[in-house]
């Protein structure tokens, strides 16, 4: 029926968007034609000692120029034991510490996007298994001194999973 063609192409033809908060947010900049998931998180297999490029796609659907704010962080359990991402401000030990963004701030006007690219590079003495972490995009606040109160910052972030391959070995004592 005509109604069901019109509904077809109406919802085939929608664009892709970003995982996002506000208007504001990222994707992979490379997916893989291999994996789907790859529209959403980093994922990789990658010895021990190995460099992967990649790049990470910010993207600004709101209609302010906005100045945009992108990080790694480490991987941590939320609350209820799903994945959550570290604060800027906590030490970076596993994947965050591996991760080296060629730019850390863009400036983006309204509908537009840009790719960072960035590099991982898992150390020689990284155990084997899967390691978690984040890329973190989050709007560049101004210091404003006349609003006293809390002032909210919020973030979208980008899963970042790397497996390193090899025999887990697991000892009780």
């Amino acid at each position: 029926s005509i109604i069901t063609a019109s509904l077809f192409l109406f919802v085939h033809v929608q664009p892709a968007h970003a995982i996002e908060y506000g208007g504001l947010g990222g994707r992979p900049a490379f997916p893989r034609p291999d994996n789907p998931r790859t529209e959403s998180i980093f994922i990789h297999t990658l010895e021990k000692g190995s460099i992967q490029e990649e790049g990470v796609r910010v993207i600004n659907n709101t209609p302010e120029k906005k100045t945009v704010i992108v990080y790694a962080a480490d991987s941590t359990p939320s609350t209820g034991g799903a994945f959550a991402c570290k604060q800027f401000s906590e030490e970076k030990t596993d994947v965050g510490s591996w991760i080296e963004l060629e730019k850390n701030e863009v400036e983006l006007e309204p509908g537009t996007n840009e790719v960072i690219p960035f590099k991982i590079t898992v150390p020689q003495n990284a155990d084997v298994g899967e390691h978690n972490g984040c890329i973190l995009i989050q709007e560049k606040k101004t210091e404003d001194n006349s609003n006293p109160g809390v002032n909210l910052s919020f973030r979208t972030g980008l899963r970042v999973a790397i497996t390193i391959p090899g025999e887990i070995v697991r000892k009780l004592e």
